[in-house]
């Protein structure tokens, strides 16, 4: 996990911006240091952190990404510079979304953040027929424009967006109580997130009885709040601040405990009566 970082105030006269840059290249390739010059350029007093390449053709491991790390993290802007294949955007949003912004293409990502929590999106201008530098005509324009709105959604003036490429975050299937649930993400502490929403588990589950199988052996019975809750070594489910239930395991990895990967499904069993 990332350490967390405060909230950046921003004012006319002392602009500083915490900067989280989501890409498919790597940290040091020519596009990402270009894209590092021109946000010097602009702000000079910011601080960049790259998460790790997203080598992935999935709309939805990006989307994850996003949410996890802007719930963990309080960046003052994310910048998600992501080629994902077939999907290819042709427009990029600015999204104020949990109380951040966010610099994306119109790719399914952000239908899939306005899933989770209300959330304002902006079309980035471009012109019609021209080839579109990222860097150069939506990373710099949009920054300046954030500046001159003094990172204020009342004061944007691009158009509001509302119609947006619409991504999928697969809903678990449910046959004869027999949820079926699939890992989408594992963050680097080897937490564990499934493709189950809260309102999703309290319209299927709800007050009854369920067993989550993570082996043979070893299942979980009950959603809790806090791995405080539990003694080190031992796992969890809970909600986290993403939405998402995920596993996570008291001083340890729930990933490298069960040998769960990404796409692992898992079977979260109700019991027909109370």
């Amino acid at each position: 996990m990332l350490p967390l970082h405060k909230v950046i105030v921003f004012n006319s006269l002392d602009l500083s911006l915490l900067i989280n840059i989501l890409s498919d290249e790597d940290i040091f390739s020519l596009e990402n240091i270009q894209l590092q010059s021109v946000i010097n350029s602009i702000l000079p007093n910011y601080t960049c952190i790259f998460q790790k390449k997203m080598d992935t053709t999935d709309i939805v491991e990006p989307a994850i990404n996003i949410i996890i790390n802007s719930s963990l993290n309080k960046f003052a802007l994310t910048i998600v510079n992501t080629k994902i294949k077939h999907n290819l955007s042709e427009n990029y949003l600015l999204c104020f979304w949990n109380n951040q912004w966010h610099i994306l293409p119109d790719n399914g990502i952000a239908s899939i953040l306005s899933n989770h929590d209300e959330i304002q999106l902006f079309a980035i201008p471009i012109q019609i027929g021209k080839f579109v530098n990222f860097t150069e005509d939506i990373v710099h324009n949009t920054i300046n424009h954030l500046i001159d709105s003094n990172f204020n959604p009342k004061e944007v003036k691009f158009t509001k967006s509302t119609e947006i490429v619409r991504g999928e975050l697969v809903l678990p299937s449910n046959s004869n109580n027999r949820i079926k649930l699939n890992v989408v993400y594992i963050d680097v502490n080897g937490d564990v997130y499934l493709n189950m929403i809260k309102t999703e588990f309290d319209n299927l589950v709800g007050n009854k009885k369920f067993k989550l199988r993570l082996t043979f052996s070893f299942s979980i019975d009950n959603i809790s709040t806090h791995y405080s809750q539990v003694a080190p070594g031992e796992t969890i489910a809970f909600f986290h601040s993403s939405n998402l239930l995920c596993l996570k395991q008291h001083h340890g990895s729930a990933q490298k405990a069960f040998g769960l990967n990404k796409d692992k499904q898992l079977i979260l069993q109700l019991e027909e009566f109370n």
